[in-house]
């Protein structure tokens, strides 16, 4: 189950992501026009809208998830795992923090240290982003127009190895070599705040 949602919503980002590039908008999304108004307002104060209300919601928690990048990204590097685990949801946090307090847990190697993991098919999250000479922190949020929940995803990459159009193609994606150079997080929106279901994507299929 979390496979599939998690595969599920890299493929809704990465669309989303193009959709971007197409549309020439920042990461909150396309803004659309509108050429009706209300002959009683006054023409310099734009009437508000519920298109207006879903950007601006849209802008607020790019901007907040962002921030949750840049946390997550220092608290990598510091080895703070008190930051990591605020982002968990509490039904995995217990058992997680044990796990990270163990240097010979699978968790812990994914995340800290490559030396340990099985047959060296990836790097660990720390030393992706240690090793970057430009490192990039994407952000993507999209809102499911059946129920309005906000998606979110981060992606940690070198940004002069990895390009956008590498990103954008499912091939590099799902390949041996995105998994040694790009990290991801999937989150969701939840009373107000980012939270996810497992620490930067452990166990999934990251953004294949």
């Amino acid at each position: 189950m979390l496979r599939t949602f998690n595969r599920a919503l890299s493929r809704r980002c990465i669309a989303y992501v193009g959709l971007l590039v197409l549309c020439g908008a920042s990461m909150s999304g396309c803004k659309e026009k509108s050429s009706v108004t209300n002959p009683t307002r006054d023409a310099s104060k734009p009437t508000p809208s519920p298109q207006s209300k879903v950007t601006n919601d849209t802008d607020s928690a790019t901007q907040d998830l962002r921030a949750v990048g840049t946390r997550v990204a220092a608290a990598i590097q510091a080895k703070d795992v008190s930051t990591l685990l605020l982002y968990e949801s509490r039904d995995h946090r217990t058992e997680d923090e044990a796990s990270l307090k163990d240097a010979k847990s699978s968790l812990y190697c994914y995340i800290f240290d490559s030396a340990c993991i099985p047959d060296s098919k990836t790097r660990s999250v720390s030393e992706i982003l240690s090793t970057a000479r430009q490192l990039e922190i994407d952000v993507s949020v999209m809102r499911s127009p059946s129920n309005g929940q906000m998606f979110g995803l981060l992606l940690f990459y070198d940004k002069s190895r990895v390009t956008e159009a590498q990103l954008l193609s499912e091939d590099y994606r799902c390949s041996p070599q995105a998994f040694k150079e790009v990290a991801s997080w999937h989150f969701v929106m939840s009373n107000g705040k980012w939270s996810a279901t497992t620490i930067l994507d452990y166990k999934t299929e990251g953004i294949c």
